[in-house]
């Protein structure tokens, strides 16, 4: 598959990819830290003239220094001393460390002093107390925040409602998983590149970009950091005890409840805000807890089929019989769904008879693939919709194909499962008019094959709609008596005119939040306007060479699936959505650019126009290239910002 020519060049490639990861090795150590901050409170200066002020703190490593924000409103240098007291309770033992700095006026704004205090952590000490005590100077101020907290501080010897502005740092630690994440990106980029395209296809090339990315997107990726990512790692931890069936038949438990390790609050489940540096203390903390054997049933609402849990609930099963630690059993959670993805995706850019370019380049944007490694049932929903779409095009211009009741069994399979997950987007099924009659041997065997394809759909899309219906009225908005559907359905008019201030006003925002990962706080800085752009050429440009000319009936049907599932997405959160959409509310809130990738594809296939001509060689290559050049970006910025 190397050409000769191509060797030297790799070989080149690989020994300065080596020596650029050696020589920036630093790039993939992390200090530590815990950063005790509370934005959503409110701020109190505490004077520190004459006052005692005693601030209690976990120690969850070996400490190595401890930054404390202050305010010093004079117009010289003050000394403040810091004292770490080893204790038991609230009770001081012993002096372990001291230090003291000097504190500079900085124009009424925060300074933040750093005090090198040392603190060796074992079993009987977890945690100690700082003591503040003003040494020289006047008009300083301790910074708090206001606020019920787990750890006390106490001001001259009274307990405050508040707690210390502070930084605790532990250290820098090393991850060479990190470097081996990165390593396979540039490995997989480098190989794109240097490998001869006639056998290294373009499915070749999306299954050498999703295995390497994904997997450093899921061990670089905070924990449970994923939109709604808690929710869908407890799903995932109802599978693995064995509820498979969910929503169809709760097997260990009734409706509306949940199964979890007795010791799931250990989790410590928090959203880690970029810059932050939580990221690996989190990670440390998660590394050394276990999942309790004994569980629990608490009361939880059931949206999503447990099927699109499979995949993960199988990894933290492995997880737990093995007796492994709480990170590695979301890791493993998301690398099965992650597995699970990759392998649906490759057969359906196999399958693709069109638009494979932009197929595999969807397939491998950022936030596509740091979905499939996350635990989010969306992972398995957009490789269903990919396959869908695949079939119904294999299907429809496949000249030699004749088709039969099971391919259109298989379809409405297919269908019935993309509508257990979300069911707006069974507006695909739209697709499968494209696929001529004249495919069958007779007409009759055409509706035959209609009516057994729709069997799955009725049956398994039936129980599931009775289940969104029971849901619907515990979710969407009301204003007294009247909900958000009684609204829609008094006022027709309603749901264009929001649709149409919505996207008037959002359509940039949508386009922008394809380029922001975790939970919508982790952008990818330059990404975030070339993305798109880079779609739309990719999308204009990978014409269906050597295919027969689109049919007018199958550009409108295309668009009409696109539009239907992206209008019907976002009418399902405006109804559904109560805590952000208000009753009759002018916009509809918390739509987001990842929910359109499924139906991504086929506004291109609508709109194309079949007079460009490609003529660039090696096409694939270059598309898959770029691919490969921005999962590289995505994957360094993300370790960046979280560690």
């Amino acid at each position: 598959m190397l050409k000769y020519k191509n060797v030297l060049l790799f070989a080149l490639g690989l020994i300065l990819i080596v020596l650029c990861m050696w020589s920036f090795r630093d790039f993939f150590s992390s200090e530590i830290r815990r950063d005790y901050a509370d934005d959503t409170a409110t701020l109190e200066l505490v004077e520190a003239k004459n006052t005692i002020f005693e601030q209690y703190i976990d120690i969850d490593y070996d400490m190595t220094s401890l930054d404390v924000y202050m305010l010093n409103e004079s117009d010289r240098d003050a000394m403040v001393t810091a004292s770490l007291y080893r204790n038991e309770g609230l009770e001081k033992v012993a002096l372990y460390a001291q230090a003291t700095e000097q504190v500079h006026p900085n124009g009424g704004a925060f300074t933040v002093v750093t005090f090198p205090l040392e603190f060796k952590k074992d079993e009987a000490s977890s945690s100690a107390c700082l003591v503040l005590e003003l040494a020289e100077g006047s008009d300083v101020k301790y910074v708090t925040t206001c606020g019920t907290y787990d750890i006390p501080l106490f001001v001259d010897h009274e307990l405050k409602g508040a707690r210390l502005r502070m930084t605790v740092h532990y250290g820098k630690k090393f991850y060479p998983e990190f470097m081996l994440c990165v390593f396979g990106v540039a490995f997989a980029a480098l190989l794109i590149f240097c490998v001869s395209s006639r056998k290294f296809r373009t499915e070749h090339m999306f299954l050498a970009l999703a295995m390497t990315s994904g997997i450093a997107f899921a061990v670089i990726g905070p924990a449970l950091q994923e939109c709604d990512g808690l929710d869908h790692f407890v799903r995932s931890m109802d599978v693995s005890d064995g509820n498979v069936l969910g929503s169809f038949v709760n097997r260990t438990h009734d409706d509306e409840q949940i199964k979890l390790p007795q010791n799931i609050g250990e989790l410590n489940y928090r959203l880690i805000g970029p810059y932050s540096g939580e990221a690996a203390a989190y990670m440390e903390h998660l590394r050394g807890t276990e999942f309790s054997e004994a569980t629990e049933v608490s009361w939880y609402q059931h949206t999503v089929t447990s099927v699109y849990y499979w995949p993960q609930g199988l990894g933290i099963w492995l997880g737990r019989i093995c007796g492994e630690s709480m990170y590695t059993c979301i890791l493993l959670s998301r690398l099965f769904n992650l597995a699970f993805y990759i392998l649906i995706t490759f057969f359906a850019i196999r399958l693709m008879p069109m638009y494979k370019n932009l197929l595999a380049f969807i397939a491998t944007l950022p936030i596509t693939l740091y979905q499939a490694a996350s635990d989010s049932p969306d992972a398995l929903l957009n490789a269903f919709c990919f396959l869908f779409f695949a079939l119904c095009f294999s299907y429809t211009f496949d000249s030699k194909k004749r088709l039969n009741w099971k391919h259109a069994f298989g379809l409405g399979v297919l269908l019935a499962v993309i509508f257990m997950c979300k069911y707006v987007y069974v507006c695909v099924g739209l697709l499968v008019f494209m696929i001529p009659k004249d495919k069958f041997e007779t007409r009759k065997q055409y509706w035959i094959s209609f009516a057994v394809a729709l069997l799955p759909l009725v049956l398994l899309g039936g129980n599931m709609l009775l289940v969104m219906l029971n849901t619907l009225g515990k979710t969407q908005a009301t204003a007294g008596e009247m909900t958000q559907l009684q609204y829609i359905m008094a006022h027709p008019l309603q749901p264009i005119k929001v649709l149409g201030m919505t996207f008037v006003h959002y359509a940039r925002y949508y386009m922008e939040w394809l380029n922001y990962l975790g939970s919508m706080n982790y952008d990818l800085g330059v990404l975030v306007p070339v993305v798109p752009c880079l779609i739309a050429v990719v999308g204009c440009l990978d014409v269906p060479m050597g295919m027969r000319p689109l049919h007018m009936k199958h550009r409108m049907l295309s668009l009409f699936a696109a539009v239907l599932v992206i209008c019907g997405v976002s009418l399902a959160l405006y109804i559904g959505d109560g805590t952000i959409n208000p009753v009759g509310s002018a916009v509809i809130l918390g739509v987001q650019g990842r929910y359109f990738i499924p139906v991504m594809l086929l506004p291109f296939v609508a709109l194309g126009s079949g007079r460009i001509q490609n003529n660039i060689s090696n096409f694939s290559k270059k598309v898959m290239g770029m691919s490969a050049l921005v999962l590289l970006y995505a994957v360094v910025e993300l370790m960046w910002q979280c560690y």
